[in-house]
């Protein structure tokens, strides 16, 4: 009788020590609350691809004066590659398409027909695209918590905060985005694919659990 005793007591033990309070300061809570915070963050693409609004977008390719001297031309040349190229790269994946067009400006003092190139979403490049010239390449989730601050106090509030240093890889990553002519494009898309990408983030205490301070701010 006495250990049939022992064992209905130590089962309530048991299961309340498999229990996560969602308000403790540990890993599991703290990936669950980042992770719920990447899962609306996409890893951007040609979100600073140099023009502001919207597709489709024009550019002007500059043109050099006819007494220009080689070297001045060659500058023109590369800053026209820099401008057009990402553009391109896009093109290649599917994302753009790509209209080859001119027009007559005034040019060092004479009319002239000047190249123009415009770019436009195809539905592919409709359905990635996330806001004005940004496409989405995948999230992120959080691989492991490597350490995180003691919880104190929040500045001007009633909780507590913690900084976490985390490592992420990428998931739901689109084949185009995995094109090695579009990371050269974009390093910080490499950067962001990189399986081992660490990142920081701070971490709000509530009454539901932890919860990441953008998130925090944003549900106020």
């Amino acid at each position: 009788m006495r250990s049939h005793l022992f064992a209905l007591a130590v089962i309530p033990a048991i299961f309340l020590s498999g229990c996560n309070d969602p308000k403790e300061a540990n890993d599991a809570n703290f990936t669950k609350a980042i992770n719920e915070h990447l899962a609306k963050k996409c890893i951007i693409v040609g979100d600073d691809m140099g023009f502001d609004g919207d597709f489709p977008a024009t550019i002007d390719p500059e043109v050099a004066p006819p007494n220009a001297d080689e070297a001045f031309r060659q500058d023109v040349d590369r800053r026209n590659q820099q401008a057009i190229h990402p553009f391109d790269v896009l093109v290649d994946t599917g994302l753009l398409k790509r209209e080859d067009t001119t027009k007559e400006v005034d040019t060092w003092g004479k009319k002239e027909t000047v190249p123009e190139k415009i770019y436009s979403l195809t539905d592919k490049g409709k359905a990635a695209l996330v806001k004005h010239r940004a496409f989405c390449a995948g999230h992120q989730q959080v691989v492991s918590i490597k350490h995180f601050s003691e919880p104190g106090n929040v500045p001007f509030g009633g909780g507590k905060m913690s900084e976490a240093v985390f490592t992420t890889k990428a998931v739901d990553v689109p084949d185009w985005a995995k094109n090695q002519a579009v990371q050269d494009a974009w390093p910080s898309l490499k950067r962001d694919l990189d399986p081992d990408h660490e990142q920081r983030a701070d971490l709000i205490q509530t009454n539901k659990g932890w919860i990441e301070a953008h998130d925090f701010d944003s549900n106020r």
